[in-house]
């Protein structure tokens, strides 16, 4: 980071603001969502868990009254909530690897409209181009860790607010 604030402080201001930004959009727009819907995966997964132990459980009461009919139609209503959320956790999580996608692509070209100018007034050599942006794509990657994470973070959010509802 030192020699990219003796290259361009502008550059380094840039990276430091972009990353934060990037951070903050991503848990306020995408953590926050996934994070419930983590929740309600974990709730009806557990629904799903309750009929299949409830349908072996009682399977000959079932089979001798005949209710395999309405256990089928319950069966399939709770398959189909679990199924429907994970469809929205996939959901979420291309819109996520898009917009981080696309992120990636304008960290790539911020160092070069940053440095450019200043090739071309004389102030930078054409190898300082290079180096900023290799400086920049190493800082930025290390700084956008924490997005990277975010499935697991919503994972762990989701699962100590579940721990934290039975302690209650």
């Amino acid at each position: 980071s030192v020699a990219l604030i003796q290259i361009s402080s502008t550059l380094f201001y840039a990276l430091v603001g972009c990353s934060v930004g990037y951070t903050i959009f991503s848990l306020l727009v995408f953590a926050a969502p996934l994070m419930r819907v983590q929740h309600r995966i974990l709730a009806v997964e557990g629904d799903l868990r309750y009929v299949l132990v409830r349908l072996r459980e009682n399977a000959e009461s079932i089979a001798f009254f005949r209710g395999h009919g309405y256990e089928r139609q319950c069966s399939e209503k709770v398959l189909d909530h679990v199924i429907w959320s994970n469809y929205i956790r996939c959901a979420i999580e291309v819109a996520y690897k898009t917009f981080t996608g696309l992120v990636t692509l304008c960290f790539i070209l911020l160092p070069m409209m940053i440095v450019a100018p200043m090739y071309f007034r004389g102030l930078v050599s054409f190898g300082v181009i290079q180096q900023t942006q290799i400086l920049f794509h190493n800082l930025m990657s290390g700084m956008m860790d924490i997005g990277k994470e975010l499935d697991a973070f919503a994972r762990l959010g989701a699962e100590s607010v579940r721990v934290q509802e039975l302690w209650d």
